[in-house]
């Protein structure tokens, strides 16, 4: 990945995946229309990894992007907020769980 110039205190960085980043931990049936669509494309799927990462190294933002001309086109943004911030967490009671389970079926 290269880095881009940084804007305030944010650098960014951006780079092509490889099919081997595409295709980390996906199941092999998943895997095998992957590597359709790689041979389709002539080799190389045009996805892209952008990552912002602030002044003491932690990634803040991510986004990766894919476009194939006249087929797909897709971009998934998160951004990372309160970094380092005690989350707090209710876990709802049994008898809670069990009246939503009913709910659902």
């Amino acid at each position: 990945m290269s880095a881009a110039p940084a804007h305030g205190e944010v650098t960014r960085y951006r780079g092509l995946l490889t099919h081997e980043a595409l295709t980390l931990e996906v199941p092999k049936e998943s895997r095998a229309k992957t590597d359709r669509m790689r041979d389709l494309l002539g080799g190389r799927i045009p996805a892209t990894a952008e990552v912002w990462v602030d002044e003491r190294n932690r990634a803040v933002q991510v986004r990766l992007s894919m476009k194939i001309e006249g087929a797909v086109s897709s971009v998934g943004t998160l951004t990372l907020t309160e970094l380092g911030t005690p989350v707090k967490v209710v876990v709802p009671s049994a008898d809670a769980a069990e009246s939503d389970a009913s709910l659902l079926g």
